[in-house]
């Protein structure tokens, strides 16, 4: 009677990937607690998207600040999982895709129309995107979850989330949705 859960920043892809040689039963918490899956038949238990309208405005206002985000979308199950809007070599992107890995859509953002936005990441050094996201914060409060993260293989990393995407919310959801206690 236990329930083994493994939440993680990484994309649900890449943690079904890593995980999937486990010899039991898990679910999996991905993209910083935007979606939990049992990776068994990839079925979704949990997903906090962010809503159409405001990606939107943070298109456009990353746009306004010379920013290129990277996309995290819920298109698992059709091969991809990224979106952006140059190639994957981007410079702009800083090596943050791998050419190895062709999880990536190219489309352009003002024309994407689906609800399933799981992040939007932007690579580059810390203090420009310590200061977008304070803009973000800012313009849009309680509107979003926001973070940036040193010293990953990019200088830092910037993300914006559901503001109930947050792995610690997602194992409290997943364990009322079980009926697990504290």
């Amino acid at each position: 009677n236990i329930d083994i859960v493994i939440a993680t920043g990484r994309s649900y892809y890449d943690a079904k990937r890593l995980t999937q040689s486990l010899p039991f039963e898990y679910v999996i918490i991905a993209n910083n607690g935007a979606v939990t899956r049992n990776p068994t038949k990839d079925h979704t238990l949990d997903l906090r998207t962010i809503r159409y309208d405001d990606f939107q405005k943070i298109i456009r206002l990353s746009k306004e600040n010379d920013l290129h985000p990277i996309i995290y979308v819920d298109k698992n199950s059709q091969g991809y999982d990224i979106i952006i809007e140059r190639a994957y070599d981007f410079s702009e992107y800083n090596g943050y895709l791998s050419k190895s890995l062709k999880r990536y859509r190219i489309t352009d953002f003002s024309e994407y129309s689906e609800n399933d936005v799981l992040s939007i990441c932007f690579t580059g050094h810390f203090e420009p995107l310590e200061n977008f996201r304070q803009q973000v914060l800012s313009q849009y409060p309680m509107r979003f979850s926001t973070s940036v993260s040193l010293k990953l293989h990019v200088e830092a990393l910037m993300e914006i989330l559901h503001p109930d995407a947050c792995k610690w919310k997602a194992l409290k959801r997943y364990c009322d949705y079980k009926g697990i206690g504290k």
